[in-house]
């Protein structure tokens, strides 16, 4: 079958199998449009195509679908580039959003060497990472054999269980992060194009929400304030507050081909511009129909149906307004570095390996990260005195 695909505004018509599944359909976009299959992300109908077979998820010949490139993200970065100092800035060039990620939640030395192209620099941060996590493994060890000493004791007991809660809480994490990575997507609201007052506007629908709002300024555009009653000023509260203006009693708002007469709130506040409440959702017997992505009024003097909006077609102001919890920066004082030593995922979870702390591993990292024998590196270790940090320096000045 044949598939109509729009990437940056390429269109192509690609020839695919009829049992094709989303791996596939990504391998042939990324051969069409020379990007890696693992960044490509394939919207159909405003929503994101799942895992396996795609004819059952809506898609038939002649479907149009949208391809986006899917920003990466420092969890995606395999646990072998992190150690390979030319792929972290080869990386670095090809995604220069990572190294805000990295500054961000890495701290700035990441960002710093690789925009310096300094492999050295590289190789041996990475090794004071590593033995950092070493260190980290083994104070925990420590921390375990001190409370399991004195096991009876309340304060020991509540600790334990402390640190019991907390290591469940990261294999929960890890599993989640392998079986079901969907869970750490930011979800797209719902948005649909409608028009007041001959004024196109983009509406956040909104079924949690009492009423149906608007901001000062949005209902300024539109030509509303002069019909707002201030008798019906206030304070609407919820997760924040906000002030009332008033209320536009009868405004006329087109969606399709028809026209509905709706009352709208008009707020302060100019963080949305308008969103479309449970109150007009109720009037309209409106169903949000998530299957084909659409949103239908029924009571209207026509029946319309909408789609939601893509992504990409929602202002991006708008989409600032939802927080995304990826970008929640959760800090545990026990581990704290500045760098993805603790908690960067499961990619990244070897800078603190719960491997031995015995030499055996520190002898292994030395040789990887600054590509000696290991007859050089233990003789850099005889040198440091054991001092591993000293012993890359000399490692890296003997190249």
């Amino acid at each position: 079958m044949f598939l109509l695909c729009t990437f940056a505004g390429r269109e192509r018509v690609l020839t695919v199998p009829d049992d094709c599944d989303l791996a596939l359909l990504k391998q042939i976009a990324a051969n069409e449009y020379n990007i890696p299959s693992n960044e490509i992300q394939i919207d159909y109908a405003g929503m994101i195509i799942q895992e396996g077979a795609v004819q059952p998820q809506g898609i038939v010949e002649g479907s149009q679908l949208t391809i986006q490139r899917r920003k990466m993200h420092l969890r995606d970065i395999p646990q072998s580039v992190l150690f390979n100092s030319s792929q972290m800035i080869k990386l670095g060039e090809e995604h220069p959003h990572l190294l805000e990620q990295m500054e961000h939640e890495w701290g700035p030395e990441w960002p710093r060497l690789i925009r310096a192209k300094d492999e050295p620099g590289l190789r041996l941060h990475v090794m004071k990472l590593t033995m950092r996590g070493f260190k980290v493994d083994y104070e925990k060890k420590r921390e375990f054999a001190r409370l399991y000493e004195n096991p009876d004791d309340p304060e020991n007991q509540k600790r334990i269980a402390e640190l019991i809660q907390k290591e469940q809480i990261e294999a929960a994490h890890d599993l989640a992060m392998q079986e079901n990575p969907e869970a750490f997507a930011p979800v797209t609201m719902l948005y649909v194009n409608v028009s007041v007052n001959n004024h196109p506007l983009k509406a956040f629908v909104d079924s949690g929400a009492q009423m149906t709002i608007m901001s000062r300024d949005c209902a300024e555009r539109c030509g509303l304030l002069r019909l707002m009653d201030k008798r019906y000023s206030g304070i609407a509260s919820g997760v924040g507050q906000g002030k009332i203006l008033g209320k536009v009693l009868n405004a006329v708002m087109k969606m399709g081909n028809s026209f509905f007469p709706i009352s709208v709130t008009v707020l302060e506040s100019n963080s949305m511009e308008c969103l479309f409440g449970l109150d007009t959702l109720r009037r309209y017997r409106c169903t949000i129909d998530l299957e084909r992505n659409v949103l239908r009024l029924l009571d209207g003097a026509t029946p319309e149906e909408t789609p939601f909006l893509s992504e990409h077609e929602i202002p991006i102001r708008e989409r600032e307004v939802v927080l995304d919890p990826m970008d929640i920066a959760v800090t545990d004082p026990t581990t704290q570095t500045s760098a993805p030593a603790v908690g960067a995922g499961p990619d990244t979870s070897a800078l603190s390996s719960s491997s031995s702390s015995s030499a055996l591993p520190v002898i292994e990292q030395l040789m990887q990260l600054t590509a000696s024998t290991r007859e050089a590196v233990e003789g850099a270790l005889l040198q440091a005195e054991g001092n591993a940090d000293l012993a890359a320096t000399l490692l890296f000045a003997a190249k």
